[in-house]
């Protein structure tokens, strides 16, 4: 994968670590596209010190692992369900046809749970189980790299789209030396229906303005901004769980906190179309921009340090 995609998990783990409140889920071992199957999901027992009990809602992901990458380990790909309360345990989901081909191994159901802090708890996942009736296959990008979009703005219902954006353009991110190398991809992500991405002018003001507040005069071909002040810096930690670090475009797109809103509901059967979470303009676009900026200057590597 190209410099510019490095992974931030290991500067998010740099801050205080949230445990979840969510113990385990229990999926069944097989799993048919377009069916309702049900989710159990166990409490940690007795509120126990590892638990912390300010969460108050969860979402729920399904996660992926293609088979041969192994620089993709298994990791959230798109939600199923937005929001559900913290004390429901239960829930009934169906997986979309389109999201990739059958076999087992390869797919689990996945939490992150959040509360009125706005910060979210380490992932929990099920253990993975075989997918069948399935219209989708791999793309040569899941296969290669490492799927970039955000599963917090991608409803599974949109995800084969999102991924085929991925692959239309896989030649210009493998081989990408500035962020506009990015922009067709992105705006394929914010054109499948029920993504919930902003708009890459927003997201490109943003960091142009954050660039050069930190590198004022920087000849990289941003418009000069130094005089804007950066957003805030400051991180609440990601999931420890998480098994593959989310990339910087990624990260770029879930700029803000990922509080949840709406109300929950104890059963679901979305295939993701539920909007995802309103997001707070004063959330984490500062961290996001500065990983971005990091990874651009070609000190993506000490990331991994920090």
């Amino acid at each position: 994968m190209h410099p510019i995609l490095v992974t931030i998990t290991a500067l998010l783990l740099s801050n205080f670590p949230c445990a979840a409140a969510i113990d385990s889920l229990n999926a069944p071992s097989s799993v048919k596209a377009e069916t309702d199957f049900v989710v159990s999901v166990n409490p940690d027992p007795e509120k126990s010190a590892s638990s912390d009990p300010h969460f108050t809602e969860y979402r729920v992901y399904l996660a992926i692992s293609p088979p041969g990458n192994i620089k993709w380990t298994l990791e959230p790909v798109c939600y199923l369900i937005n929001s559900s309360a913290i004390s429901i345990t239960e829930f009934t989901v169906q997986i979309p046809a389109s999201v990739g081909p059958s076999g087992p191994g390869f797919y689990a159901i996945a939490t992150q749970e959040f509360g009125a802090r706005g910060d979210d708890s380490d992932i929990t996942y099920s253990d993975t189980f075989s997918f069948t009736g399935d219209t989708g296959k791999w793309t040569q990008y899941e296969l290669e790299d490492d799927m970039d979009n955000d599963p917090d703005s991608t409803p599974c219902s949109a995800y084969s789209c999102s991924k085929q954006c991925s692959q239309k353009f896989y030649s210009e991110t493998r081989n990408a030396t500035t962020i506009e190398d990015f922009h067709n991809t992105y705006s394929g992500w914010l054109a499948c229906p029920g993504t919930t991405y902003r708009s890459w002018d927003y997201l490109l003001e943003q960091y142009w303005k954050y660039r050069n507040a930190t590198s004022p005069g920087s000849d990289d071909g941003g418009p000069d901004t130094s005089s804007s002040t950066p957003k805030s810096t400051s991180v609440t930690k990601s999931a420890t769980t998480t098994t593959k670090p989310r990339s910087t475009i990624s990260a770029l797109t879930m700029s803000t906190s990922t509080s949840v809103s709406g109300s929950s509901t104890s059963t679901s059967t979305t295939t993701g179309s539920t909007p995802s979470p309103t997001k707070s303009a004063s959330g984490n676009i500062g961290v996001d921009l500065f990983v971005l900026m990091s990874a651009l200057s070609g000190f993506a590597a000490l990331l991994y340090t920090l």
